[in-house]
C-alpha cells in the first residue's frame, strides 16, 4: 500500500465514522424515546426491535472506528512519523466516483522496461551469464609450454621442449558450472514469475476498477428511492402515525450503508478523477436525530 491509497482509505473513513455517529446517535435517540413510551404504555410497539438497530448501529460505529484508526497508523507508518502525531489531511480532498482504466495490452506492453525490478533483474540474468560461461571455461585445464635450456661445468649444453597439463583433465569444475546454471535458471524463474503477476496484477485492478464504477452507479441509482422512503416516513411521523416510527431505524440502517458505500467504495481508485461528494447523513436524513413521537 503506498501512501496516496492509505490517504484515500483514511478520507473514506473518516466519512463513513461521521454517518456511522450520526445514526448511532438518532437510534439512540429514538431508542430512549421508546423506551419511555413503553414505560408510560403509551404504545405497544416492540422495543427490543428497535434496541437491537440501536447496538448494531453502535457496533458498526465502533468497527469503523477501529479500521479508522488502523489506516492511521497505517499512513503514519508510510510516511515515516510517530504513531501518535496526527496528520492532517487537505479539507479539499474527496473520493473519485469514476475512473476509467486504458486498456489493458496499453499496460501490459513493454511492462519489463518500464518495472525497476524487472530492470534489475535482466542485468542480474545478463551478469549470471558470464559468471556461467566463465565457469565452463574454468572447466578446461591449465596447460603451458616452454622451451628448457640447461649446461653443467663442463660446457655441456642441453636444449628442450616441455608441456605441463593440470591434472585431473576431465570432469573439472563440474559443481560450480551446475551452481552457477542453477542461480542463472532461479533469476530466470523469479523473472518470469514477476512478469506473469505483474500482467496478473494489471487484468485484476482493471476488472475491480470497471466492478467498483458499476457498483458506485448502481447505488446512486437506488439513492433517490431510499431518499423518497425515507421523506415518507418523515412524513407519517410528522401525522402522528405510530405505526411508521419502527420504521424509522430501519430506513435509516438502510439508507446509512448505501451513501456511505457510495462514498467508501470508491477509495480503491489510485487518482481523482470524479467531482461527486457525498452529503452528509443529517442533510439528507434531517429527522434522524428528532425523538419518536407517540399518540396519546
Amino acid at each position: 500500500m503506498n501512501a496516496r491509497t492509505a490517504v484515500y482509505r483514511v478520507l473514506g473513513l473518516n466519512a463513513e465514522v461521521s454517518q456511522a455517529l450520526e445514526a448511532t446517535e438518532g437510534l439512540q435517540q429514538s431508542t430512549d424515546a421508546m423506551r419511555k413510551a413503553v414505560e408510560a404504555h403509551e404504545t405497544v410497539l416492540d422495543l427490543a426491535a428497535v434496541e437491537s438497530a440501536s447496538q448494531d448501529s453502535r457496533a458498526t460505529m465502533l468497527s469503523l472506528q477501529q479500521e479508522l484508526e488502523k489506516q492511521r497508523l497505517g499512513l503514519n507508518k508510510i510516511l515515516g512519523v510517530e504513531p501518535d502525531v496526527k496528520v492532517a489531511l487537505h479539507s479539499g480532498l474527496s473520493l473519485p466516483s469514476r475512473l476509467g482504466p486504458p486498456a489493458q495490452h496499453d499496460l501490459s506492453d513493454n511492462l519489463e522496461w518500464r518495472r525497476l525490478d524487472l530492470l534489475g533483474l535482466q542485468h542480474e540474468l545478463e551478469s549470471q551469464d558470464a559468471t556461467v560461461r566463465a565457469a565452463i571455461l574454468a572447466q578446461l585445464p591449465k596447460m603451458s609450454a616452454g622451451f628448457v635450456k640447461a649446461s653443467d661445468t663442463t660446457n655441456v649444453h642441453t636444449t628442450g621442449f616441455i608441456v605441463a597439463v593440470d591434472v585431473p583433465i576431465f570432469d573439472r569444475n563440474q559443481g560450480v558450472i551446475a551452481n552457477e546454471r542453477a542461480t542463472r535458471q532461479r533469476l530466470r524463474d523469479e523473472y518470469n514469475q514477476r512478469v506473469f503477476e505483474a500482467r496478473s496484477d494489471i487484468a485484476t485492478a482493471i476488472a475491480d476498477i470497471r466492478s467498483l464504477d458499476r457498483q458506485i452507479a448502481a447505488a446512486e441509482e437506488a439513492l433517490p428511492v431510499f431518499e423518497r422512503l425515507v421523506s415518507s416516513a418523515e412524513k407519517a411521523v410528522e401525522e402522528r402515525n405510530t405505526d411508521v416510527n419502527m420504521k424509522l431505524p430501519a430506513a435509516a440502517g438502510h439508507f446509512l450503508p448505501l451513501a456511505t458505500t457510495t462514498c467508501f467504495v470508491s477509495g480503491r481508485y489510485r487518482t481523482p478523477c470524479g467531482s461527486w461528494t457525498p452529503v452528509t447523513l443529517r442533510r439528507r436524513v434531517p429527522f434522524l436525530g428528532q425523538r419518536l413521537r407517540v399518540c396519546r
